[in-house]
């Protein structure tokens, strides 16, 4: 009996040691294998890292250009459709970026960019900013390079050339089919007939896209020229901003351009300006050169000499005015006005619901407020 003991507890004590390398053994080859996946795997995304800062440094911008095709070019300022660049403007870009020298660089401050180019055959997008420019692959993959400074603007100005001159031979208004012109300050219209219709368009060459930003309080000159053209049955507004600057609302976009002055020209000779001379009338102020500003809560006491002396009388002569005899006791004034149109200081007084103007009394509701919010958007 107690022989049989002793080989139960043998038995055990050898189970025990066999169960305990088994186990060991097993870790090993599971640990090796582990190890062994973990150095392919390392292995593996040693490669891809190398495989993707090789193909960034085969990025050769002139070899881009090498064979391109379907080419669009985008301009930040301009309109929102792209334009095609194909024959021999396509050629030009080609020519300027074979032979022109340029440096890789780091990612400079961030910039907005002047234009884009959609390289579609080569799956790549070509950003001009005003320093450098930016390649940008469909796998996501950016490089830098710059160039001189002249080159720079060589290039831009030779972008502006060849988007400006196919977008004027693509816009839809080109292909008109109505149109009028207004003097809006004073009021005046003038349709366009059919025969003359090509004379207008003919005068209309935009020659260089413009940043909005910088442009959208400059100021509309006398006698505030805006051109209304149908095509298609789509609506297209040119305000003639002044003598070179111009906007262009679309259905699609808004924009401003700088523009042949042969159109005001055109456009001052079918529709002349005929300032109205009597200092009683509110259009009057429209000549003024600055005004000067009280406000009643001391939020806008202020003096200029560039927006305001125009963009005021404006904005109160499109509110429907009403002259009254009397001015109610209780109404308080919110803002004294003085012009200066020549020589001449006129003031004007706005209240809450009124103005007074050359002894006049003008009812508005609520007119106060709705100058205020001209203030209140610059």
């Amino acid at each position: 009996m107690k022989k049989k003991r002793n080989n139960v507890g043998v038995f055990v004590i050898c189970f025990i040691m066999f169960s305990l390398i088994s186990a060991s053994v097993t870790f090993y080859i599971v640990r090796g294998k582990q190890n062994q996946k973990e150095r392919l795997e390392e292995k593996l995304t040693a490669g891809i890292v190398q495989e993707e800062k090789k193909l960034v440094q085969e990025i050769n911008l002139p070899e881009l250009f090498e064979g391109l095709e379907e080419v669009w070019l985008e301009s930040n300022p301009g309109a929102a459709e792209s334009i095609e660049v194909e024959g021999e403007d396509l050629k030009k870009i080609t020519d300027f970026f074979m032979t022109v020298e340029l440096k890789e660089s780091e990612e400079l401050e961030e910039e907005h960019f002047i234009f884009i180019m959609h390289m579609k055959s080569k799956n790549a997008k070509l950003h001009i900013m005003e320093d450098q420019l930016l390649v940008e692959q469909v796998q996501g993959m950016k490089q830098y390079f710059v160039m001189d400074d002249q080159k720079m603007k060589e290039l831009v100005n030779l972008l502006e050339h060849i988007y400006m001159g196919r977008y004027n031979a693509s816009v839809t208004f080109k292909e008109a089919d109505s149109a009028f012109i207004e003097a809006r300050d004073e009021n005046r219209k003038w349709i366009v007939d059919k025969a003359e219709i090509p004379n207008l368009l003919d005068a209309i060459a935009l020659l260089a896209p413009l940043p909005r930003d910088k442009f959208i309080e400059v100021p509309v000159s006398y006698p505030d020229y805006y051109i209304s053209i149908t095509s298609r049955e789509r609506t297209y507004g040119i305000n003639l901003i002044n003598e070179e600057i111009l906007s262009v609302d679309s259905p699609d976009s808004f924009s401003y351009y700088q523009y042949n002055p042969e159109l005001w020209q055109y456009v001052s000779k079918k529709l002349p300006i005929k300032p109205t001379t009597d200092s009683h009338e509110i259009a009057y102020l429209l000549k003024s050169k600055k005004v000067v500003v009280e406000d009643a809560q001391n939020h806008y006491d202020f003096e200029d000499e560039t927006y305001y002396p125009v963009e005021i009388p404006r904005w109160i002569l499109k509110c429907s005015l009403k002259e009254v005899k009397e001015l109610p006791e209780e109404e308080r004034w919110a803002f004294m006005m003085t012009f200066t149109v020549g020589k001449e200081h006129v003031d004007l007084k706005v209240y809450q619901n009124h103005i007074i103007y050359q002894d006049k009394i003008y009812f508005s509701n609520k007119i106060a407020d709705s100058v205020r919010s001209i203030f209140d958007v610059q």
